[in-house]
């Protein structure tokens, strides 16, 4: 070093300096991992992607859009499993036993009606693998809670009870009516059932049922259930069906019957506001608004959606929400175990809200969350209050 003029003893001195840095900081760095090197977080869903009413593409659409925004849970990177159920139970089955054949799944999303919410978790109750790990299990249906399920399922769609209970209370409570008509297809079991629950609660906030109505699939049959509502002078008309429910209150409108309609479960409501056009005191209970849409992911979805697809519908919001709701609770994930215990209860999402507002999880592991009352105005929907059943 002695014969080595200073200027080059001091470079090599430094170039000396960095080589021991750079060699040092990537043996520290060599136990960790990048998000994108970490094996992900895989997440199946199950939805009606053939559906003839477009609801599986709705949702499909909805998910990639909050994977999109959010794409990590924790710092691992999401990824989605999408399976076609063709819109049935035996689909929904076999579309989750090759799911779960295929890939270590992490938590489920599905269950866009009643009987794909049970099929799907019949599957999940009969997995080996599962009984012995359990992952959480998103239901998007408002259908009765299937309480036969040893491992029960989060439920972004407030149950018909809540929902009903909301109706009732809207009924007697704003628009002061002691007397409610029910018009009912009996075929409609899920509608059978939501009146049945509408009735209770309608009778315990000191209303009255004051006649039931059939429904059949005729222009006849429809003037003949009103008019027995009518005779019985009843004040509200309660409408559990809510796919049939346009061509009823248009034909009443028509026939000049101005009673108020209430429903109770509206999923594809744009459509359904479309049909009904301007009609006026048509009611509806929801479990989303986007007015009480809260959090940075939320905000970004809205403005996404709006720019790429055109205003979100309920099922596209709580698709969405599933999806958001887990990427909060599987870092919970067990050390070790890379599996979710069940029914441990959800912390507070740093987002502070989702797109159907604010989310809580009662002692007992079930989501809580308002409902929201809506009117028709304009060709929109204007909230008029928010109840948390």
């Amino acid at each position: 070093m002695q014969n080595i003029p200073a200027g080059d003893r001091g470079a090599r001195v430094l170039l000396i300096l960095l080589i021991v840095m750079g060699l040092a900081c990537a043996l520290w760095a060599a136990p960790g991992t990048s998000p994108a090197e970490r094996p992900p977080i895989v997440i199946g869903v199950c939805l009606p992607l053939s559906d003839r009413d477009g609801s599986g593409q709705v949702q499909s659409r909805a998910l990639r859009i909050a994977q999109r925004i959010r794409p990590l849970a924790g710092d691992s990177r999401v990824e989605l499993i999408v399976k076609d159920t063709l819109a049935s139970a035996e689909g929904t089955r076999k579309a989750l036993q090759s799911m779960l054949a295929e890939h270590d799944v992490a938590a489920l999303i599905g269950g866009d009606t009643p009987d794909e919410a049970a099929a799907m978790l019949d599957v999940v109750s009969r997995d080996r693998r599962l009984k012995a790990h359990p992952v959480p299990v998103v239901i998007t249906t408002a259908g009765e809670p299937l309480t036969d399920a040893p491992h029960k399922p989060w439920r972004v769609s407030t149950p018909l009870a809540g929902k009903a209970r909301a109706a009732a209370g809207f009924a007697v409570g704003k628009l002061k009516a002691k007397r409610v008509g029910i018009l009912l297809d009996p075929a409609d079991a899920g509608g059978v059932r939501l009146a049945s629950l509408f009735s209770s609660a309608l009778i315990a906030q000191g209303g009255v049922v004051a006649e039931i109505a059939y429904l059949g699939k005729t222009e006849w049959s429809r003037r003949t259930a009103l008019a027995a509502l009518t005779r019985k002078r009843v004040e509200v008309i309660f409408l559990p069906d809510a796919l049939n429910a346009p061509q009823v209150i248009v034909y009443a409108r028509d026939q000049g019957i101005k009673t108020p309609f209430l429903l109770a479960d509206v999923r594809r409501e744009w459509g359904f506001v479309k049909a009904v056009g301007a009609s006026k005191d048509v009611y509806v209970v929801m479990d989303f608004h986007p007015a009480f849409a809260l959090g940075e992911n939320a905000k970004r979805f809205l403005e996404i959606y709006r720019r790429e697809h055109g205003e979100p519908e309920t099922i596209a919001a709580l698709t969405a929400d599933a999806y958001f709701l887990l990427c909060d609770a599987l870092p919970q994930r067990r050390a070790g175990k890379g599996r979710y215990q069940a029914q441990t209860p959800m912390p507070a999402s740093k987002d502070t809200g989702y797109l159907s507002g604010r989310i809580d999880m009662s002692t007992a592991g079930a989501i809580v969350r308002d409902v929201y009352i809506c009117e028709i105005h304009a060709s929109r929907l204007r909230c008029l209050e928010t109840v948390r059943p």
